[in-house]
């Protein structure tokens, strides 16, 4: 589309912001891009999840301050969702005296929906990994359980590989005797 910069702000639920993890463009950037719901363009986005446009960013009054001195653009924000499940948003920057058409603002669309795409397949193969390493590390455990089960130190041994699996501040084992 002939943008001048665009960026991608991603969604981090363990922190509940939108984290600009990706940008084109942009000269500078502020010293914190977090965006919580509801803050600048793409945390309207966010909220609303639909794609807003805003003609000239410096003049807008939901504009975020840090972000003015990268300077002033005509401003698309498209949301990038899984079904219902917000996933970030697809920022795009011309100059204020030129705009995007419909059939390019169409493409931005799709383009966002390719993201959703490559980012949920992303989140699912790490997801997949951290289950095979689980697996792996269960497989483990129940080798050295069999190698050393008469070991002084297995128990120790066994708390220590639980810890890889589920982490834990403090963990126990307890043995019926008699």
């Amino acid at each position: 589309v002939n943008a001048d910069a665009a960026g991608f702000s991603i969604y981090n639920p363990s922190r509940g912001v939108l984290e600009y993890l990706g940008h084109t463009g942009f000269n500078e950037l502020p010293v914190n891009t977090d965006v919580y719901p509801g803050e600048g363009l793409s945390g309207r986005v966010w909220e609303t999840q639909e794609t807003l446009i805003v003609q000239n960013y410096t003049e807008w009054e939901g504009k975020l301050d840090n972000w003015v001195d990268v300077g002033n653009y005509y401003l698309a924000g498209i949301p990038i969702s899984w079904g219902e499940e917000m996933l970030g948003v697809l920022e795009v920057a011309l100059p204020p005296t030129q705009s995007l058409s419909a059939n390019e603002l169409s493409m931005l669309e799709l383009f966002a929906t390719q993201a959703a795409i490559a980012i949920k397949n992303a989140s699912l193969f790490t997801e997949e990994k951290m289950r095979r390493i689980e697996a792996e590390t269960l497989r483990e455990l129940g080798v050295l359980i069999n190698q050393m089960i008469d070991h002084p130190d297995l128990l120790d041994m066994i708390l220590t590989s639980l810890n890889k699996v589920v982490p834990y501040s403090s963990a126990s084992i307890q043995l019926v005797q008699g």
